[in-house]
């Protein structure tokens, strides 16, 4: 969607409580904590929503590794909570087009043994759907490895 197509809601069309685009993150924080789940949501591009849960695919190097797209609700209290709502905040401040700067996604990493290292934001444009990863043969270890040792 180009910059010159998109609209901003109409004033009647806006959240029940409104977030300005130019405020700092530690208010944008403060205003979020006095927000319901489905005020913040609501600031959330739909392109975006519909890929929470989703499974697919992520490049990561050279390969493409089995992954699940989360939302901030999907995490616990912590670091990727704190960075998913700053990524909210950075793509309002950039555009009052949300869907124009949100193109980054936290996704948790199937098989992944560390739990620290589970959680990453990837660009959209790195991950391909199950089915598309699928017929592109990503599910067999063997584009992971080298070697076939199964299916994931």
């Amino acid at each position: 969607m180009s910059r010159t197509n998109c609209k901003r809601k109409s004033p009647t069309a806006a959240p029940k409580q409104k977030v300005a685009v130019h405020e700092d993150f530690a208010l944008f924080q403060k205003k979020l904590s006095k927000m319901t789940q489905d005020e913040i949501l609501d600031l959330i591009p739909q392109e975006v929503k519909q890929d929470f849960l989703s499974i697919g695919f992520g490049k990561w190097k050279d390969v493409y590794l089995p992954i699940l797209q989360i939302g901030p609700f999907d995490v616990g209290e912590g670091d990727m909570k704190h960075a998913w709502m700053n990524m909210l905040h950075k793509s309002l401040l950039l555009s009052g087009c949300k869907e124009k700067s949100f193109n980054w996604r936290l996704v948790f990493w199937y098989g992944t043994q560390n739990m620290k290292k589970a959680f990453s934001f990837i660009p959209k444009s790195q991950i391909v759907s199950y089915q598309e990863g699928y017929e592109r043969g990503y599910h067999c270890c063997e584009s992971i490895f080298g070697h076939p040792t199964g299916t994931i």
